[in-house]
């Protein structure tokens, strides 16, 4: 049976888990997060006291603070609404102003952590992170410092998120003191229960910290040293990877006018081969590398050809024209099936990385490379997490080029579903007139 909260002239019942129930029913003054392993219903139990805190604060405004923007119009534009629309009580989205507007009027405003300056505004009375451990220590700051409005009824930082390593997020939760409080979540939802569990072992289980983390909610040290631990090159390496001509050819580009890196390579349902390697120098240009690949696979390969890549490369170039025309282009005359296979925006760097380790853990497909592949062998050997961030180092110019075309052939044509997050990066947050709008109380 649901429990029946009550905020003025607003009743429902609404049925919870034991750590939702917990953050629905605490309205002290200070800040409250809701902590725990990936499914546990953290973004659920947000939307609801989202709903409360819109009550209990009316006539005053609250914020809502993501990783990206791209996560709230997935996430919480697309899904929250229904949520609270299925207690009676519509809730209209407004575009313009990136807000939800409740039908009393108050409104939540929707803000990006990606430019930490932009949440600065007026006062509010609450504020919440969604995902907390991914964004800046100065966003959180920043967006905490809003909650302070002198008509709320409750001045309240409400967080939720699961564990993304040791970070201030960890610093300020894992054991807190003063007015933060951490609600444990250790269980899922009965939808949930008899399967999830498993399934976070089956695709975490190969590195027990990411299993600690995603798994089991616990704040463990993450993304620290090399960021490709599973790989071996005695385990990887191939001779001679076998090239079937029966298959697609995926061409996977990274575009770098200092270190171009381009990865070849074919997939069957069970392995990923990577065949060869297009690694030009200093000032190489699109169109060279292109050139390139139709010099070496032009006559060889008859099939399609699938391209993918940085999604970037579509909207700059390293010479005139986007990287992709230049591609099509150049490519188009001398294969007969060309198709592009490009996201809209790029993965976030932690979510492919994953997605690769997975199947170089041996967990998904089998990877094979060609030993005379050598960028790509000195990435995965080398490239590493910078130090307290959840960012790949990229301080040295020719390493992570390659890596990130092998990412981003695995993440189009090779995803496992659950690894990472629909959150995706490099889509700006959308522009509006105004900021907030200004309200009479």
């Amino acid at each position: 049976m649901g429990s029946l909260l009550s905020v003025p002239e607003v009743a429902f019942r609404v049925e919870g888990l034991s750590h939702q129930r917990a953050l629905w029913r605490d309205l002290e003054p200070g800040e409250t997060a809701i902590v725990g392993p990936l499914g546990c219903g953290k973004s659920y139990a947000l939307a609801i006291k989202q709903l409360i805190l819109r009550r209990v604060n009316a006539g005053v405004d609250g914020m809502l603070v993501t990783p990206t923007f791209t996560m709230a119009r997935m996430i919480h534009i697309e899904e929250w609404p229904k949520i609270w629309e299925d207690l009676g009580i519509k809730v209209k989205y407004e575009s313009q102003r990136q807000a939800f507007l409740w039908p009393w009027g108050d409104r939540t405003w929707i803000r990006s952590a990606e430019n930490p300056a932009r949440l600065a505004g007026p006062n509010l009375g609450d504020v919440t992170f969604d995902e907390p451990g991914q964004i800046s220590r100065e966003a959180y700051e920043r967006g905490s410092a809003r909650a302070r409005h002198p008509k709320a009824r409750v001045r309240r930082i409400e967080l939720g998120g699961t564990p993304e390593g040791i970070n201030f997020f960890a610093d300020l939760f894992s054991h807190p003191k003063g007015d933060r409080r951490t609600i444990w979540g250790r269980a899922w939802p009965k939808s949930l229960a008899s399967f999830y569990p498993q399934r976070l072992v089956d695709l975490y289980g190969y590195d027990d910290s990411l299993l600690d983390a995603y798994g089991r909610g616990k704040f463990v040290p993450l993304r620290v040293g090399r960021c490709y631990k599973p790989f071996d090159r005695a385990k990887h390496q191939e001779q001679v990877p076998r090239y079937d001509p029966s298959l697609p050819l995926m061409l996977a580009c990274d575009f770098n006018v200092d270190a171009m890196r381009w990865e070849i390579g074919q997939m069957t349902t069970t392995e990923i081969r990577y065949l060869d390697e297009i690694a030009l120098g200093r000032s190489g240009t699109t169109a060279e590398a292109a050139e390139e690949f139709v010099y070496r696979w032009g006559n060889r390969h008859r099939g399609e050809v699938i391209v993918t890549g940085d999604a970037a490369g579509a909207a700059r170039s390293t010479s005139g024209q986007n990287d992709y025309q230049i591609l099509r282009e150049t490519l188009e005359p001398r294969f007969r099936w060309l198709t592009f296979n490009v996201p809209k925006a790029n993965p976030r760097q932690k979510d492919r990385v994953d997605q690769t380790n997975y199947h170089l853990a041996g967990r998904g497909m089998t990877i094979h490379i060609a030993p005379h592949i050598e960028e790509l062998t000195k990435d995965w050997e080398r490239v590493s997490w910078k130090k307290g961030q959840i960012q790949i180092d990229k301080s040295d110019p020719d390493r992570t080029h390659a890596s990130d075309a092998a990412d981003y052939m695995i993440w189009q044509l090779a995803r496992v579903s659950g690894i990472g997050g629909p959150t995706i990066v490099h889509e700006p947050e959308p522009q509006f007139e105004g900021g907030f709008a200004t309200m009479d109380f």
